[in-house]
């Protein structure tokens, strides 16, 4: 599986994934993705068939079921509740935990293919 760390997920968390072998992308890293609208990056997402992390749940929960009506399918999309994933550097090794464990566990790239996943909820 390949995923869209969005902007709002801490750079660290890209580079120690990547570190561990996964196929990662933050937003953070391209600055054509930085400012842009959830739907450009969606669609971006979908274009690298990568799935999508993000604590922006109602945002990417709405785009994830209008694209799978209008259009078909995404790559997924990686919801981080911040009650369990709260933002910030004490808290960042769970993240990177839960994200490898899932990369690891669910490594074809359709692994999330047109469905959500909420870690540790």
């Amino acid at each position: 599986m390949r995923l869209l760390l969005d902007e709002h997920v801490a750079r660290v968390v890209t580079e120690r994934l990547r570190e561990g072998g996964h196929d990662v992308l933050g937003v953070r890293e391209r600055p054509d993705l930085l400012g842009k609208a959830d739907e450009d990056l969606f669609e971006v997402a979908f274009e690298e068939r990568r799935a999508v992390v993000t604590y922006d749940l109602a945002g990417f929960r709405a785009l994830a079921t209008e694209r799978i009506i209008d259009e078909g399918h995404h790559f997924g999309v990686v919801l981080l509740h911040p009650a369990s994933f709260p933002q910030g550097k004490r808290h960042i090794g769970r993240l990177i935990s839960a994200l490898d464990a899932l990369l690891t566990a669910m490594p074809a790239e359709d692994a999330l293919f047109d469905r959500e996943w909420w870690p540790d909820r």
